[in-house]
């Protein structure tokens, strides 16, 4: 298991790089983090609400973009989950 910050591009790229160096290869690339507001628009702070865009928006940006010539190679596929977990809830 691997644990850090998935808005930062260093650690999705470090993460990206260390899955082909075990592997060689990407299948599919689940997209499964998801982050929410506990509280209404007046009770959240911008801190909050970035950490609600890195994890929901830019880490599935930054992870496919790194992903995509591995998942080209392999023919593989990605699945994102966060936005259906988001509009389920």
């Amino acid at each position: 298991m691997v644990s850090g910050d998935l808005g930062d591009q260093a650690f999705c790229s470090e993460l990206i790089q260390s899955t082909i160096s075990k592997f060689q290869r990407i299948d599919i690339l689940v997209n499964n983090a998801v982050a929410i507001m506990r509280g209404g628009i007046m009770e959240t702070n911008v801190e909050e609400l970035d950490n609600l865009i890195n994890v929901n928006l830019k880490s599935v940006f930054l992870l496919t973009k790194l992903a995509a010539p591995y998942l080209i190679k392999s023919k593989g596929e990605t699945q994102s989950s966060e936005a259906r977990s988001c509009l389920s809830s």
